[in-house]
């Protein structure tokens, strides 16, 4: 299902590219999609490697804490833990932390996906910017030539300025929305014509279609996550209020194991309830499922209007309105992501 939507707005099928022939030269251009491939491979390893790290170091402390809680139990039942479980928690513990710091500090994984893939991004927004300036768009059918030579100008100056030390700072910093075109109307009307289709097709339908898909991934791992976790917590209270129920029972007598089970188990449902929601956070569940109901509703609304409008100036406003949108997601998203960890 994820390969439905893989790129397929930067890396467009032949299908597809060839219902917009006049605008080939943009959207089915090799070397922006080259261009594209290389930060978009780094930012899908760094968010694997950043991931990965952060699941096994947060997996190794909670195996720590249970081992801890249950060789508890097994001294008042009279069982020697053997030597091994000591070395066993102690390494658990070693690579636990080794694996975060490395991730956070000596690899910086979370920091190279989220660079990467404001890159990416950003390079989506400067390619299906190019449509909101007709004019420049009228040369690749009068002069392809120069129309070439102009966009691969803009081009190199957009990926120049994307690898700037700083560059994510100042686009989160930055309180103003600014195009990287100056948007026009072209004054080939077949053209305008395929070039709002396009859009239309693009950055409306394709987009929508894709935060849908998110949106319904995201709140089935929301309303599992959430169900398990609390779960898990409610269950802990139990336990723990049984095993004061028994000791109440015992009172003025030696405690029975039964209790020290029982609390062994109580304290192990609150550390997988605990380990649940590290992940969550981590993963930002919540609010990313709230960010993409948020954006997918705007997406909806600004494709039904932008469909039934007749004029090419309102067209070209609601244009500008979705490139907004797509520059507020990106910078909610690292934000976002740039607080979250597993451990650190």
């Amino acid at each position: 299902m994820t390969a439905r939507f893989h790129n397929r707005d930067i890396n467009v099928p032949q299908e597809v590219a060839a219902q917009f022939s006049q605008l080939s030269r943009l959207l089915d251009n090799p070397e922006i999609s080259k261009e594209f491939a290389i930060p978009e491979a780094q930012a899908k390893r760094s968010k694997i490697f950043f991931n990965t790290l952060g699941i096994l170091s947060l997996t190794f402390i909670i195996l720590l804490l249970l081992i801890a809680t249950w060789r508890f139990y097994l001294y008042r039942v009279g069982v020697e833990p053997p030597l091994s479980l000591l070395w066993i928690s102690g390494a658990l513990g070693v690579a636990a932390f080794a694996m975060a710091l490395s991730s956070h500090f000596l690899f910086g994984f979370q920091d190279k996906w989220l660079h990467n893939r404001f890159t990416t991004e950003r390079l989506r927004q400067w390619k299906f910017q190019q449509l909101l300036d007709g004019e420049f768009l009228t040369l690749s059918q009068t002069d392809q030539p120069e129309f070439d030579k102009q966009l691969n100008a803009r081009f190199v100056k957009a990926r120049f300025i994307l690898q700037k030390p700083g560059a994510v700072n100042d686009f989160l910093n930055a309180e103003d929305f600014h195009l990287f075109v100056k948007p026009s109307i072209s004054s080939d009307r077949q053209l305008a014509k395929q070039i709002f289709e396009a859009y239309q097709h693009f950055r409306l339908d394709y987009q929508a279609a894709y935060f849908s898909f998110k949106l319904e991934r995201l709140r089935t791992i929301d309303v599992w996550t959430t169900s398990i976790a609390k779960f898990s917590l409610m269950l802990a209270g139990l336990l723990a209020l049984g095993e004061v129920i028994l000791l109440l029972g015992d009172a003025g007598r030696r405690e029975s194991n039964l209790s020290w089970l029982v609390g062994a188990l109580a304290l192990s449902a609150a550390l997988i309830s605990a380990a649940i929601r590290v992940v969550r956070s981590a993963k930002a569940i919540s609010e990313e499922t709230e960010t993409y109901a948020s954006k997918w509703i705007s997406l909806k609304i600004l494709a039904d209007s932008f469909q039934s409008l007749t004029s090419h100036n309102k067209k070209l406003e609601c244009m500008i309105e979705t490139e907004r949108i797509c520059v507020d997601e990106l910078r909610a998203f690292i934000r976002t992501f740039s607080k979250s960890d597993y451990l650190l």
